[in-house]
């Protein structure tokens, strides 16, 4: 018996809520992309001028210094320390206008709301390539981000252009450069 063979792709017809979860994911990692330097910017500004440092039960984390300069080391900090660092954070991200939800970081809603978005995702492409939500959820972080990237190629040409998934999304586009109101 002879077989025919093609170079023809298998065609692949998403649903609306699979669409939808991509163009979140891929608004999520912008939102993200965009907020990360100005957020950790701050950090390490207030860290610096403060010059604190780690509680004494943290000291063992690191020997080489006790004073806390890296944001990713904050909660290491005393009580009050800690206390004072979130609140000069916070004034930080009203002058940098970011939005500040009462008690969180900018940078740790972005976050939280991508790994929503993926995680959306995953669902939405339950059973597509024989990869199940339970397994791909279960999968070690650089896994489960390949399988999220692989999606997001298989999706992307589904995708409106960048503002028509911002105006879908509520959010203005800003102006390109040059532009005049």
């Amino acid at each position: 018996m002879n077989m025919i063979h093609t170079n023809a792709k298998p065609s692949f017809t998403p649903s609306p809520g699979q669409v939808r979860a991509a163009e979140l994911v891929f608004a999520a990692k912008a939102h993200l992309a965009l907020i990360e330097p100005i957020v950790r910017s701050y950090q390490r500004r207030i860290l610096a001028e403060n010059r604190w440092v780690r509680a004494a039960c943290y000291r063992a984390i690191r020997t080489d210094t006790e004073e806390v300069l890296d944001p990713k080391e904050a909660w290491t900090l005393g009580d009050q320390d800690h206390a004072r660092y979130v609140a000069l954070c916070a004034e930080a991200a009203k002058q940098a206008s970011l939005t500040v939800r009462e008690g969180s970081c900018p940078l740790l809603v972005a976050e939280d709301v991508l790994m929503q978005a993926k995680n959306l995702l995953v669902r939405e492409m339950d059973g597509v390539g024989g990869l199940h939500v339970d397994s791909v959820l279960m999968l070690p972080s650089e896994k489960y981000q390949a399988v999220i990237d692989l999606y997001l190629k298989l999706l992307a040409p589904h995708v409106g252009n960048a503002k028509q998934v911002l105006g879908s999304l509520g959010i203005e586009p800003p102006a390109p450069k040059g532009a005049t109101a």
